[in-house]
């Protein structure tokens, strides 16, 4: 720490500086930012993602909903519509599952490359410090997103029916908690099939390497003219991006964490998970 910091004008005050980089980790464009500059910048980034996280609650909220559309068919009108068609129900609960998840999935999608621009808008000077800010913004974000404004809409939207059958007999806040708390392990249901889908499509993914694939044997032939260029592509290591891989099984642990409590089947989800992960990362590694 003493050794990253020298000695400023004020009492018990230290500059922080960087030190063990190379000329490749750092970002040139940001060393001419001045302090106020900076600090100007990091209100800004920070305002800004606070205005993202209350915006988007909205999208992910309908997404968590979605997961409940099996809940509200039972004992309403549409229940009558569909009849005894049971595959028919069977259906329409695995489509509204599903879709939840992959809509979700895809307004996170394009989470991590604005957060990559924002730290560059904030003033970071080293690409590991970017990657730092990433991955601690990212897991925030996943936490409040998926987990937190998920869970909380998707129990209220299976609480709607009893809610309103005992509007009458709500006379306390603590009516209201009981019913939700009644409801509260329906929104497991979502996070069955938002672990279990991401756990295949991420192993599958680490396992095809399908922007390996394209970039070797598509782009390569069609750009690389010169033995060099050939060469560069062919040796070049991959880089993972760990800034948006860890707070995404991070968030993982969080909901197995907590809903092995309420609901301990998703305790076996989160194991395969976890499984497949590690057999694709230790594949790609070995």
């Amino acid at each position: 720490m003493a050794c990253q910091s020298e000695i400023l004008s004020l009492p018990e005050q230290m500059t922080p500086r960087i030190i063990g980089f190379c000329p490749k980790g750092v970002i040139w464009a940001n060393l001419s930012i001045s302090y106020r500059a900076g600090w100007f910048r990091s209100v800004t980034a920070y305002g800004l993602l606070l205005v993202m996280v209350a915006l988007w609650s909205i999208p992910v909220a309908w997404a968590g909903a979605l997961s409940q559309v099996g809940q509200l068919i039972e004992g309403s009108r549409w229940q009558l519509l569909l009849g005894n068609i049971q595959m028919l129900r069977t259906a329409v609960q695995a489509i509204t599952g599903l879709l939840s998840t992959v809509l979700l999935g895809v307004f996170l999608y394009l989470l991590p490359p604005f957060l990559e621009i924002l730290a560059e808008f904030k003033g970071v000077k080293t690409h590991a410090l970017k990657d730092e800010f990433v991955q601690k913004f990212y897991f925030a974000f996943l936490y409040i997103q998926i987990f937190l404004v998920v869970s909380i809409a998707s129990f209220f939207t299976a609480s709607i029916d009893e809610l309103a059958a005992n509007v009458g007999d709500l006379q306390r806040p603590r009516d209201v908690l009981d019913i939700l708390s009644r409801n509260l392990a329906k929104s497991a249901n979502y996070f069955f099939s938002y672990v279990i889908l991401q756990a295949l499509s991420a192993s599958s993914a680490t396992l095809l390497q399908i922007g390996t694939i394209i970039t070797r044997y598509v782009l390569g032939p069609a750009l690389d003219s010169t033995p060099r260029a050939k060469w560069i592509r062919r040796n070049s290591p991959i880089s993972a991006k760990w800034s948006s891989l860890f707070p995404i099984y991070t968030n993982f642990g969080c909901i197995a964490l907590t809903y092995c409590v309420i609901s301990p089947l998703i305790s076996a989800f989160a194991i395969l998970t976890f499984a497949l992960s590690w057999v694709a990362q230790r594949y790609m590694i070995l």
